[in-house]
């Protein structure tokens, strides 16, 4: 037996007619091998390429950052080192839990061909924090009993820093404004929960002073580390006050991106209520005529009492709106309601007669049964003459009705007549009168 021109002497096994050839070294990897036999007169050659299997006892090692930012590329890795073949099963495992992870092999020495696997998670969760990391080789290619060999426990764990995963924000009267009492003291309280590290609050109160604020307390989540923590500030308010808004911030020492925040609208009175009541009028500019056939109709919209403040919703049964908006808004100062006035300009035409204009509460809070009001557009505001050429139709009571239809003339003569007919019925009721004033003399 030899390889290339190196001569081996191999040892023969009596049961079996196998013979083996013990190598004390691993460069005859992928080398040829040729072994002849001879028997009698007769030899035989046989070939064969030869492939060293090389498995050691260095366990696969743990590859972890020593902190790991959300939002910051990172990853956590298993190494398998100097194999041949090729490790070919190996796991990870995260607080005892087997994970999905992405296997790659790689060639560490070109001259031996050994190789490198590595096993390799991008995607780390947050449960994962302050967790141990287990890796573990499993080869059953050349050895039918298997063969496992895992890393080495440390103390090392996940280091996973995140930004919290929600903020919660509450506000609190100690009492309702009245006239007595114009002033109250709100408690904003705010809790940031779940990060790592403990977040710190940061407030915009829209420039409402801060009496008092600081940390209330502190919890931690014994399975992932991660902490939650209750800021509480306190502000002296007024009904001026009503409206503005209070957001509370995380202030972390890591910066991250998108991270959340809460904000409430303050209600001084403790809630909202709708309006009161919605009046509204219409005004023309002038009359409708045939010299002017359009005007201007100005609706003044009127949505009081209201908290928080109403927009105006206008219905114009279709007549278009020229301009709109709020002409002014006054609060009342002992309850901190409001009265919102609106007003909306259309053009007109005596073809609009009749149409509804609707103003109703539009509010930022739904209300069961909100007032609104409508009223009816009269354009002409009273009957226009008809000129002398065009024929009429008069209905007249004096008793009862008479209808009749024709020119100037026949109208003029009707009431000529007709004064004729009041003045001597008048005069004969004065004639009767004084008659019985006579006798009774």
């Amino acid at each position: 037996m030899k390889i290339n021109d190196e001569v081996l002497h191999p040892m023969q096994h009596n049961d079996d007619h196998m013979v083996f050839v013990k190598l004390n070294s691993t460069k005859h990897h992928l080398e040829q091998l040729e072994c002849t036999a001879i028997y009698n007169t007769k030899s035989i050659t046989a070939q064969a390429t030869i492939y060293v299997l090389i498995m050691t006892y260095k366990a696969p090692s743990v590859i972890l950052p020593n902190k790991l930012i959300e939002g910051t590329p990172g990853s956590i890795s298993c190494l398998v080192e100097d194999r041949r073949p090729a490790a070919d099963n190996i796991t990870m495992r995260i607080g005892g839990n087997l994970v999905e992870a992405v296997v790659t092999v790689q060639e560490s020495s070109i001259t031996g061909t050994l190789y490198n696997t590595w096993v390799t998670v991008t995607e780390i969760q947050r449960a994962w924090n302050k967790k141990n990391v287990t890796c573990c080789e499993y080869n059953t290619r050349f050895w039918t009993d298997g063969f496992k060999m895992c890393s080495k426990e440390t103390d090392d764990v996940i280091s996973y820093i995140f930004p919290p995963a929600s903020v919660k924000l509450t506000l609190q009267m100690e009492n309702n404004i009245t006239g007595e009492k114009p002033f109250t003291i709100l408690i904003a309280t705010c809790s940031i929960e779940d990060s790592n590290p403990k977040c710190d609050a940061s407030w915009d109160t829209s420039n409402i002073k801060i009496m008092t604020s600081g940390e209330e307390k502190s919890t931690q989540n014994i399975d992932n580390g991660s902490i939650t923590s209750i800021y509480v500030a306190f502000m002296n308010v007024s009904a001026s006050d009503d409206g503005k808004v209070i957001t509370c911030s995380p202030n972390c020492t890591t910066e991250f991106n998108n991270m959340p925040s809460s904000s409430v609208v303050i209600r001084v009175l403790g809630h909202s209520v709708p309006p009161a009541s919605v009046k509204l009028t219409l005004q023309m500019e002038n009359n409708i005529t045939k010299e002017k056939p359009f005007t201007i109709l100005k609706a003044t919209c009127s949505i009081e009492d209201s908290n928080p403040k109403c927009d105006a919703s206008w219905d114009t049964s279709n007549i278009k709106i020229m301009v709109s908006g709020e002409e002014k808004s006054t609060q009342n100062i002992d309850n901190g309601s409001i009265t919102s006035i609106y007003v909306a300009f259309m053009n007109v035409s005596a073809s609009d007669d009749g149409k509804v204009i609707t103003c109703s509460p539009n509010c930022t809070t739904e209300f069961n049964n909100m007032p609104s009001s409508s009223v009816v557009i009269r354009v002409l505001g009273h009957s226009e003459s008809a000129p002398c050429d065009d024929n009429i139709s008069i209905s007249a009571v004096i008793g009862y009705s008479v209808g009749i239809t024709s020119g100037c003339f026949v109208l003029t003569f009707l009431s000529v007549f007709l004064i004729w007919r009041f003045r001597l019925k008048r005069d004969h009721v004065q004639d009767n009168a004084d008659y019985v004033d006579m006798n009774l003399q």
